[in-house]
């Protein structure tokens, strides 16, 4: 009888890995070859500072406070200055009344655990103890039936997010998705924290995209806050743009060796709060080890449509 060795593992994972990368690069380059090309070509900086020239931006006018769905909490061209520069802004707002009817609408509607379309949860209150849910759930996730939430269809089409998303992309927004996450207090393994979005890495989803943030809960720094590394989205070490998503496997701890402690921001507030960010901009989530449930609201926008996005993962196809 033979025993398999550590050794074995590791050889067989590796191979199941590079036969993962294999089928999947295969898929977009049948599928969608201008979103192959994307992927490999937008992990460098120059590239993506390239993506924008020649394009006009826009004239920035006063906005009204509380004429639109949200509102900021500094003047437009400070947020679009603040972009350019960290790579993130926080200080959208919410009002009650929208935070109460996405909340409303979360605890109406089934989400779906780990991301498993076959496995559906209701959650009821941000109160863990009402759960009553398998310890295994990290987090779940509405798919897309969050595009029935009236409000979120508001906030896809809101002057002020549209405005922020084209001063920075240089052109049109284009919508590209929408997510609506709970994530729950649980300890994660380190294989865990890389599926729920737990370790610093950077997504390339377009030349340029712009992805805004709601937090529906209060969060604080033991409630999943975000966290991102200021100006990494314009200033990265040639070895980890051509890592490109592949970031997420150096050790956090490298990361913040070359890029500084200091310029790391944590984002905490209440319910309503929102901020926008480039996804390219290396950054995390944080495990939600607090006293309730987590629920953020994402919108991104890009400059592109692709027919595939990323969507053998919810395919199958690798």
């Amino acid at each position: 009888m033979q025993i398999k060795t550590s050794q074995d593992n590791r050889a067989f994972r590796a191979l199941e890995k590079i036969i993962y990368y294999c089928k999947t690069n295969f898929y977009y380059l049948r599928e969608d070859k201008s979103f192959f090309l994307m992927k490999y070509l937008a992990r460098f900086c120059l590239v993506r500072d390239c993506s924008g020239i020649g394009v006009k931006r826009l004239s920035l006018s006063p906005i009204q406070s509380g004429t639109f769905a949200i509102e900021l909490d500094h003047p437009l061209s400070e947020v679009t200055d603040c972009l350019e520069s960290d790579g993130y802004y926080s200080g959208l707002r919410l009002n009650q009344a929208q935070i109460n009817a996405v909340l409303d609408f979360a605890y109406s509607h089934p989400c779906y655990a780990n991301r498993n379309s076959g496995y559906k949860i209701t959650v009821k209150s941000p109160n863990p103890k009402d759960l009553g849910i398998n310890v295994g759930i990290k987090y779940a996730s509405y798919l897309h039936s969050q595009d029935m939430c009236e409000v979120i269809q508001v906030l896809k089409r809101d002057p002020i997010i549209l405005s922020i998303a084209h001063q920075y992309l240089g052109r049109s927004p284009v919508y590209m998705h929408s997510d609506l996450l709970w994530s729950f207090p649980r300890p994660l393994k380190d294989v865990e924290k890389l599926a729920a979005a737990q370790v610093f890495h950077c997504d390339i989803n377009d030349y340029r995209s712009l992805k805004f943030f709601f937090y529906l809960t209060d969060v604080s720094q033991q409630d999943g806050a975000h966290l991102y590394i200021k100006g990494t989205h314009r200033h990265r070490r040639l070895r980890d743009q051509l890592l490109g998503q592949r970031l997420a496997s150096k050790a956090d701890q490298n990361i913040i060796q070359t890029y500084g402690e200091s310029n790391i921001v944590t984002i905490t507030g209440p319910a309503g709060l929102g901020f926008v960010g480039d996804p390219y901009c290396i950054h995390r989530g944080s495990n939600v080890g607090g006293t309730r449930n987590r629920l953020l609201l994402q919108l991104e926008f890009g400059l592109y449509t692709y027919k595939t996005y990323y969507k053998h993962k919810v395919l199958k196809v690798a």
